[in-house]
């Protein structure tokens, strides 16, 4: 989904310097190196640059990557990247503001910032609809702090909204606003989410339901695609 959504923003036939912040394993980057892009992957985790690494030279794709093992909140970047990818990153931070003001001056003049981030306005529909838990969704109404059993910590999501106004503030136009599982959170038969033919289906419905309002807003996931300007 958030190829696909990218794949309407970036200029085709031109090979692009890409930074992946907090790119982790290099799975986001792995299919844009494939594209012939030069991937970037700065992370703070030896261990998850390694298996990007060894997931690249799988692929042949070696001569596309470069790792860089740091703290994305202190990275020190001017100006130097045509696409920069702040995925699943947001949540994890205590300075939200602070990296993506970083992230911001890393893109070149003309180029795009690709933020994804987890959806604090889609668990009240998700606790109602999926679990039947309505006291609970009623509680998570505004609510974006939640923890995470993955990473064993706390994380806060955001809405949209928020995280358009931290953009806006950056003087970072918003040129693509998706929504990414827009239904498939809400579907209890994993099974049949695992059926070749369900899953295409399921694919095609949210491919067709991804820049189509309102369901951005209340999606599982939100992916903006912003380009910077000069303040």
């Amino acid at each position: 989904m958030a190829a696909a959504n990218l794949a309407r923003h970036v200029p085709a036939g031109r090979v692009l310097r890409v930074l992946d912040v907090g790119g982790g394993n290099g799975g986001d980057a792995l299919g844009l190196a494939a594209s012939g892009h030069h991937v970037t992957v700065l992370d703070s985790s030896p261990a998850m640059l390694a298996d990007a690494e060894k997931e690249f030279a799988a692929a042949g794709l070696a001569d596309l990557l470069s790792t860089e093992c740091g703290d994305a909140t202190e990275m020190v970047v001017g100006g130097e990247y045509d696409l920069v990818l702040c995925h699943a990153l947001l949540p994890y931070v205590e300075d939200p503001q602070g990296l993506l003001t970083r992230c911001v001056r890393a893109v070149r003049p003309g180029g795009l910032l690709s933020v994804l981030s987890g959806n604090a306005d889609a668990q009240p529909l998700r606790l109602a609809v999926r679990e039947l838990d309505l006291a609970g969704a009623r509680a998570a109404i505004g609510a974006g702090l939640r923890r995470t059993e993955v990473f064993d910590t706390d994380f806060r999501q955001y809405t949209p909204t928020e995280v358009m106004r931290m953009l806006e503030l950056l003087h970072a136009n918003v040129a693509g606003f998706y929504g990414i599982r827009s239904v498939c959170d809400l579907i209890t038969d994993e099974d049949r989410k695992a059926e070749p033919g369900f899953f295409a289906e399921l694919l095609e419905l949210e491919l067709a339901l991804a820049a189509r309002m309102p369901y951005p807003w209340t999606a599982g996931l939100f992916h903006l695609i912003a380009s910077p300007s000069a303040a």
